[in-house]
């Protein structure tokens, strides 16, 4: 006996220094898992944690390890693994003590992976249930950026409003007033949400949000004002102190300002201030590179190449570098040194595709520089795919090298063609065509020429010298190139005829010249036929052709023969008397003045004008008033160029675009003096040249057609302006314009859609109210609501229609928050506190419709029966008091408005008095809704009522027949919503019945008619619980279907939600089963039945025979739930039949010994376990 004893006690020592050393063990295995984690080992690490986790799954040490491996992940940015160990955690170990930093870390594996949405339930269960952790604090800013990059603004303004008021002390604060602030300009609320960075930069001069509201001011500068007015305030506001940390950011925007403004010389000196100040900065590298683009624009070449040596080192580690070495290259390209540029492009190194092809670009640039022709045409052709190509420059290039090196112009008119078909900008656009002008003026197409540039429109060119270069060329050809050989044939063939008959020959010449002048623009030949000429006409003749041939020269840059032609007119002027020719004399010296002349002064134009008036049916006189209007034009004197332009006439000498332009100038002058009818009549006279490339005038033509009623015409053209047109000057004028016409008509959609053509920058406070008024007319509150958020500066009128909007919407959140902003502005109102008394009411929260109401009524005092609204006002009062369970203030108010409500009302209280005796005297709630319901000329609104309470009452009395009656009243009723709870509570009745058909076919009506789910997902919980009763699977899924069609399944409750996932599994659809069962675990609050679907997850894949993963998630039964025996014992059988079935009759004995020795051999578990061993052995 002593010897057992003995024994017996050296085990227990044994025991016990053996668990000393496991301790010691597991201890000595965490702390050289952190130490390797310190040291930012963390694989091996990772394996330290896990060897703790094996050793002892649920101890202390183990949870501490699981923590460190997901710690470990986070770190190495394996987001999903770090989200995978947290969850384990959380879901393993219930009672976690260091919960709210797991729910923190869980929460920033989310963050980094975009889960935003994961993120912020995770962000917001931790704020709730650990509202005074240190983590749920820092988590208030990440939680409300979740919300507000899913759009959820209003829920941003609400939590952070809520958060504001909670945590009023932390210091963190300013950063959760940013997300607010931003969330109202995002909800078009400008004038709240700059309030509110004018508050985070007034009361929190020394936070770091400070400068992030700076920051986003100058942004909201920027949309607002422009990139100028917010480069100007920017440097303004980096006068002063700013932190350093933040000077460097705002003063890198302020050089990407100056960048995008194209202001080199303010860009170079920021940069230069930003390389200088900030040597040791990461961004650094950057700024260098933005410096020597700067620098470039200012050609400072031998700068850059100078630079190098201050600034190689900061590129030596740099991945910017290839880029740095490509600029220097560029820089000795442009000093000329294409030896160096190539020897900077043999040092990149690089599998960037930007890099390389601006690598190879410049090589093709250094082949053109240097001759090689063919070469560089050949890179340039190869670069023409690369996706990093500006492919717009480079057929450019190539066409300019076969139009300039190779003189191929029909090649290089293909590349100009090539242009037309990218999508490009303008600027490559208009080249192009003008490219393709001179190409065809050198294959003598001169006419195709004319219609390619006449297809530019001039007045939409920035470039001033490209600008002159298609005036000039589209002039010359029109004047010197442009020959009408069927007219002059038929000319000719005329002159023939005619003159067979006679022998006139001074009129054939005539005709002769007249041909060659006006249609073959053969002015030397036209000479030639006058050259034997000696009488004056001839010499007057002769004079003006050789000043047309001087023009011509001029246009052609052949200025010596031009001013030969010219000393050729001075020679014939000298053989023309001056008395009797001084008309000819005053042109030919006008013509040449023209001609010599690019700017007319005001002695000409006299002159000019004196030639007109004494000589006013020459054609020369005609030629001469379009010159003297241009001047006008030019002078922005329109008075006195429509004096001219309107004796005008059309001729051969003077081209129609000419003409037309002043008779649209015409137009214009007589448009700004209101006189619609001779605008109109002249916009007639150029309707055809009245295009969309001069929106304006086409404008205007619309306008006057409307004025002088021509409605539908007018209309007509402004819907084509507008939709068509770029973006011009008057552009929103003419919205508000034809959207006024459109309203007069009462056409208000089509005005609404014009009106939202107008961009966003150029709409105001004014077209939204515009918009809104559009909308309330078609009854569309919804957009009439959303139209009135955008006004930045609303007016109290503005808020108030907005509230109302916002209420009639069902907004009611909003609605009370804009309510309550009235309010507090304008207390005298009464209407806000009338309108906050009844949102409250509505939403069921009786104390605040309470407390609002009795602001009215303590205000009206006696004098109420002049309030408008006194006696809802009254009713809904007392009700309210009524439900918050102030009977003696609900009477007392009752009795004195007795006079002003309706029997109606005073019924409706009756019902809400009985609600209220229900919790304190069930017997006479009863009598009082039985006494209601004996009335004559009750309104079926409110005997719906008194039945369904008095159904309430009978079942809280377990009066379950006469309950039943009462419901059965109430369900077939035509108030949807109280038929629905009418058979929420058939159902739950039928049920406590055992009548589980009946049930079922209450709830289902409930699925079936509930509008907008609220019931329905009640119903539903029912409906599967009952189904799971039955053993009905499939009718339960039917139900789920619907409800999953209609409203989605994201309100189900988590109870549902498992029995639904049963239904699955009973009908077998183990799929489905599994989705559900695994949604439905983080959702329910009871562990035990968390542990019932984790086994039943584990059954739907032996279900499926996916044996493997059976086994895994059934043993993650005892391993997370091991205090539920039922199933984890359970679990574990079913992971050795598992076994069994694949065949692994080793691992299936091991699962049974283990059930035995686990659970006892004896137990329900171990007996079931034993029998299947027993036929194992056989």
């Amino acid at each position: 006996m002593i010897g057992i004893v003995l024994w017996r006690n050296l085990m227990k020592k044994i025991y016990f220094i053996l668990l000393i050393v496991l301790s010691v063990s597991l201890w000595s295995d965490l702390n050289f898992g952190k130490g390797l984690f310190n040291d930012g080992l963390y694989e091996e690490a990772i394996n330290e944690f896990e060897k703790v986790i094996a050793y002892s799954p649920t101890s202390d040490d183990a949870k501490e390890a699981i923590f460190f491996i997901g710690e470990s992940y986070r770190e190495r940015d394996q987001f999903i693994k770090a989200e995978s160990a947290y969850n384990r955690l959380l879901e393993g170990f219930p009672g976690l003590l260091f919960r709210d930093k797991v729910l923190y870390y869980l929460a920033q594996t989310q963050f980094g992976q975009h889960k935003y949405n994961n993120t912020a339930e995770n962000l917001k269960l931790l704020i709730e249930t650990y509202p005074n952790s240190n983590f749920s604090k820092m988590a208030l800013s990440q939680y409300l950026e979740c919300l507000y990059i899913m759009n959820k603004y209003d829920d941003v303004i609400i939590k952070g409003r809520k958060i504001v008021r909670n945590y009023k002390d932390y210091h963190n604060i300013p950063d959760v007033l940013l997300w607010l602030a931003q969330a109202r300009l995002k909800m078009q609320m400008p004038v709240e949400g700059k309030r509110i960075l004018h508050e985070i930069i007034t009361d929190y001069p020394n936070h770091i949000s400070r400068w992030k509201a700076v920051e986003k001011q100058i942004e909201i500068m920027e949309n607002e004002e422009g990139t100028r007015k917010a480069a100007e305030a920017l440097a303004t506001i980096l006068q002063g102190e700013i932190p350093r940390n933040y000077e460097e950011r705002l003063r890198s925007i302020l050089a990407g300002y100056y960048i995008n403004l194209q202001d080199s010389p303010k860009a170079y000196f920021e940069l230069s201030n930003l390389i200088n100040k900030f040597s040791s900065s990461l961004l650094l590298d950057e700024y260098i590179l933005k410096y020597t683009s700067v620098q470039i624009k200012l050609k400072k070449y031998s700068d850059i190449r100078n630079d190098y040596t201050k600034y190689k080192k900061v590129f030596r580690e740099s991945n910017k570098q290839n880029a740095y070495f490509l600029q220097l290259a560029r820089a000795d390209f442009l000093l000329k040194d294409l030896d160096s540029a190539k020897e900077w492009l043999n040092k990149i190194s690089t599998n960037d595709g930007d890099i390389l092809y601006r690598k190879q670009l410049l090589t093709a640039d250094i082949m053109l520089a240097s001759g090689k022709y063919t070469n560089a045409s050949k890179e340039y052709k190869k670069l023409l795919n690369n996706k990093f190509a500006s492919r717009c420059e480079l057929l450019l290039t190539l066409g300019n090298i076969y139009f300039e090196k190779f003189q191929q112009y029909n090649t290089a008119k293909k590349y100009y063609q090539w242009i037309l078909t990218e999508y490009s900008a303008d600027n490559f656009q208009d080249v192009a065509v003008y490219k393709i002008a001179l190409c065809l003026e050198n294959l003598d197409k001169d006419e195709d020429a004319i219609a390619e540039l006449e297809q530019i429109d001039i007045q939409k060119i920035e470039n001033a010298e490209l600008k002159l270069k298609i005036t000039n060329k589209l002039r010359y050809l029109k004047k010197f190139k442009k020959r009408n050989y069927e007219t002059a044939f038929n000319d000719l063939l005329n002159s023939l005829v005619n003159n067979s008959y006679k022998t006139d020959t001074k009129e054939f010449n005539n005709n002769l010249l007249n041909i060659l002048i006006t249609d073959i623009k053969d002015y030397e030949s036209a000479i030639r036929i006058l050259e034997n000429g000696t009488e004056p006409e001839s010499y007057y003749k002769k004079a003006v052709l050789w000043i047309q041939i001087a023009e011509k020269y001029k246009y052609e840059s052949k200025n010596n023969m031009s001013n030969e032609a010219l000393k050729k007119v001075d020679m014939i002027n000298s053989k023309l008397d001056k008395t009797n020719h001084a008309d000819w004399l005053e042109e030919i010296y006008i013509r040449k003045q023209l001609l010599q002349n690019a700017e007319l002064n005001s002695e000409l134009i006299t002159r000019i004008k004196t030639f007109i008036e004494k000589n006013s049916n020459k054609m020369a006189a005609n030629e001469f008033r379009l010159q003297v209007g241009k001047y006008y034009i030019s002078n922005n004197e329109v008075e006195n160029a429509a004096k001219y332009f309107a004796d005008l006439v059309n001729s051969s000498v003077i081209d129609d675009t000419d003409f037309y332009n002043a008779k649209i100038h015409l137009a214009e002058y007589y448009y700004s003096k209101n006189d619609d009818a001779k605008a109109l009549k002249y916009y007639k006279i150029a309707d055809e040249y009245i295009k969309l490339n001069n929106p304006l005038v086409y404008f205007h033509f619309a306008v006057v057609l409307n004025e002088q009623g021509q409605k539908k015409k007018a209309e007509n053209k402004l819907a084509f302006l507008v939709n068509n047109a770029e973006r011009f000057e008057q552009y929103p004028k003419a919205i508000q314009y034809f959207t006024k016409s459109l309203r007069e008509s009462g056409n208000y959609e089509s005005a609404i859609k014009y009106q939202l053509l107008l961009p966003e920058k150029d709409r105001n406070d004014d077209t939204y109210k515009l918009i809104a008024r559009d909308h309330e007319k078609l009854g569309n509150n919804e957009k009439a609501k959303e139209a009135l958020m955008h006004i930045v500066n609303k007016s109290e009128e503005d808020l108030s229609k907005l509230a109302y909007l916002q209420f009639t919407t069902n907004d009611l959140e909003m609605a009370k928050y804009t309510y309550g902003e009235l309010a507090k502005n304008n207390k005298v109102n009464l209407k806000y506190y009338e309108m906050l008394g009844r949102i409250n009411f509505i939403q069921e929260n009786y104390l605040e419709s309470a407390v609002n109401y009795k602001k009215i009524i303590d205000k009206l005092g006696d004098n109420y029966s002049g309030y408008e609204n006194i006696k809802s006002v009254a009713k809904e009062n007392v009700i309210a008091l009524y439900r918050i369970e102030n009977r003696p203030k609900a009477e007392t108010l009752a009795k004195k408005f007795k006079n002003q409500l309706t029997d109606k009302d005073k019924n409706e209280i009756e019902v809400n008095r009985g609600i209220y005796y229900k919790k304190i005297d069930k017997r006479k709630a009863e009598s009082i809704f039985t006494k209601l319901l004996k009335k004559k000329n009750l309104t079926s609104d409110v005997m719906i009522k008194a039945y369904f309470w008095r159904g309430i009452v009978r079942l809280e009395k377990e009066e379950l027949d006469k309950a039943e009656a009462d419901f059965s009243t109430v369900a077939n009723s035509i108030d949807i919503d109280m038929s629905n709870q009418a058979h929420l509570k058939l159902g739950t009745i039928n049920f406590s019945k055992e009548n589980y058909q009946k049930a079922l076919s209450h709830y289902y009506k409930v699925i079936e008619n509930d509008e907008d789910g609220k019931l329905a997902f009640d119903a539903a919980r029912n409906f599967a619980y009952v189904c799971k009763t039955m053993k009905e699977s499939q009718k339960a899924i039917a139900a789920y279907q619907i409800i999953l069609e209609r409203w989605g399944d994201e309100e189900l409750e988590a109870k549902t939600v498992f029995d639904i996932a049963f239904c699955h599994f009973r009908d077998k659809k183990y799929s489905h089963a599994i989705e559900m069962f695994t949604r439905a675990i983080p959702l329910l609050e009871d562990k035990e039945t968390q542990a019932e679907a984790q086994y039943w997850i584990g059954e739907s894949y032996f279900g499926m025979e996916s044996y493997e993963l059976a086994v895994s998630e059934l043993l993650k039964v005892g391993y997370n739930y091991p205090q539920f025996t039922q199933w984890a014992a359970s679990a574990e059988l079913k992971a050795g039949e598992t076994y069994q079935n694949s065949n692994q009759f080793d691992k299936a004995i091991q699962i049974y010994e283990r059930v035995i020795s686990k659970y006892g051999k004896y137990s329900q578990w171990g007996t079931e376990a034993s029998s299947r061993l027993l036929i194992l052995e056989k």
